[in-house]
């Protein structure tokens, strides 16, 4: 399978390289290089991480209303030791795995196991679209719900609370339809497949001066959820608010979301959200949420119940950003806080320094949340050609 995916991936490349001359075509490589140091909880020791990561990204257009895009990562990393690079490098099997195949796995790896090469087919989407209606059709990014931190019904491959070195999401193998009812309302269904399933129906629409979404999700057989999410805002505060149903073999529980953004000072952006997670456990019980398949096949994050999350963000000057992402646990006060800036190098490059910076009264993880998290600091330089 492995080598099946290098070359079906170089092959599609080839082949849309040879056709630019007849069909509308574009292309673009995304590299990132990143160095890092994490210090664990129970230890003195910094543990150094490296990694060389590239996207290839191309859309073909063969016709006015269709479009083919292909999305390939590669990865090289290196660790001091063998347990610190899986630990960063190898994902986790407790989560849903919505593609079909093994697309995902390691190339190369040296004797000492403390370097590895590794590839993924991200991408390799059709999109077709008629006079109503859209049609996507293959392995593609499915992002669902409203909250900016903690969504209710973001449960299909969501993406983690961290500083992440690529701004791209995950995608799985997957069918979607959208029917555009009108100018400010949509529907849209699909059906996702891999080793797990789950369909999904959703309907958009604008009331009042709200965006309103109604969506409805079944994981598997025995795992549905029914969200409802609303935005809109007073002035120049933004509002959203998502709450979600989930029913789990007879067993109901509920998780909502309520936020406010705005920019103050001209251009301080602040954002503040709290989170309820029914699903979650009380402190000195967080083990025990795995017992809720929401949590392997829904990718549920929060282990407690009750959050309060913070982001802002201010341009220092024209080139440089500061950013600060907060989020804790209300109920064991434990939490982590992300600093970072990002420095425009060129038009296509970013250097951005970043630092995770957990807090907590112990590393116990099953009281106290964020305990196990570890302290980071990160340098990237990402550059688009």
């Amino acid at each position: 399978m492995n080598a099946v995916n290098c070359c079906l991936c170089f092959g599609l490349f080839a082949v849309c390289s040879n056709t630019a001359m007849a069909d509308d075509f574009d292309a673009n490589v995304d590299l990132n290089l990143a160095a890092s140091v994490f210090q664990l909880p129970d230890t003195n020791e910094w543990q150094p991480f490296s990694t060389i990561s590239t996207k290839l990204n191309a859309w073909l257009y063969p016709s006015e209303n269709t479009e083919v895009s292909i999305r390939y990562g590669l990865s090289a990393n290196g660790a001091e030791s063998e347990s610190f690079l899986q630990q960063m490098t190898l994902s986790s099997d407790s989560r849903a795995d919505y593609l079909i195949g093994d697309n995902s796995s390691v190339l190369w790896q040296n004797s000492r196991q403390t370097l590895s090469l590794s590839h993924q087919l991200e991408q390799l989407l059709a999109t077709f679209w008629f006079e109503d209606v859209s049609l996507n059709v293959g392995r593609q990014a499915i992002s669902l719900g409203t909250s900016k931190v903690f969504s209710p019904a973001d449960v299909i491959a969501p993406s983690s609370f961290d500083f992440s070195f690529s701004g791209y999401r995950m995608g799985v193998d997957a069918v979607r339809l959208t029917w555009y009812v009108g100018p400010t309302s949509e529907l849209d269904a699909g059906l996702i497949k891999g080793q797990d399933s789950a369909v999904f129906a959703r309907f958009k629409t604008n009331a009042h001066a709200f965006d309103v979404d109604v969506t409805a999700i079944q994981l598997d057989e025995s795992l549905g959820l029914l969200s409802i999410g609303l935005i809109g805002g007073m002035g120049t505060i933004g509002l959203w608010q998502e709450s979600a149903l989930y029913s789990e073999e007879g067993d109901w529980s509920v998780r909502s979301s309520l936020g406010a953004d705005t920019t103050v000072f001209a251009d301080l952006y602040v954002m503040a959200e709290y989170h309820f997670n029914g699903l979650g456990k009380p402190s000195g019980e967080y083990y025990q949420r795995f017992e809720s398949q929401f949590y392997r096949q829904g990718s549920i994050q929060p282990a407690g119940r009750h959050y309060l999350s913070m982001i802002a963000t201010k341009p220092i000057n024209a080139l440089l950003t500061g950013q600060v992402n907060w989020v804790t646990s209300i109920e064991d006060l434990s939490g982590v806080a992300l600093l970072g800036g990002n420095l425009s190098v060129s038009d296509n490059a970013t250097a951005a320094l970043n630092a995770s910076i957990p807090y907590s009264k112990s590393n116990d993880a099953n009281t106290f949340e964020y305990g196990a998290f570890p302290l980071g600091i990160n340098a990237s330089l990402n550059w688009v050609f």
